[in-house]
């Protein structure tokens, strides 16, 4: 077996002020190679869950 990469944190994750139609919407946006690693591929639909001050985001998986 090979070495795998050591997987880390990205360094920014930001959550910017989006102006729409004279109303503030808040936008998340996650980039990175790290998010393959993960199980997130580009174009991948996910499942996104809130939960008790956090948000779960999961690959949606096709069978």
């Amino acid at each position: 077996m090979g070495t795998r990469p050591v997987w880390r944190w990205p360094q920014n994750i930001s959550c910017p002020r989006v102006e729409a139609f004279r109303a503030t919407l808040q936008q998340l946006t996650l980039k990175g190679r790290w998010l393959e690693d993960l199980g997130f591929n580009t174009g991948q639909p996910v499942i996104v869950t809130v939960e008790r001050g956090r948000l779960v985001i999961e690959a949606e998986i096709r069978i």
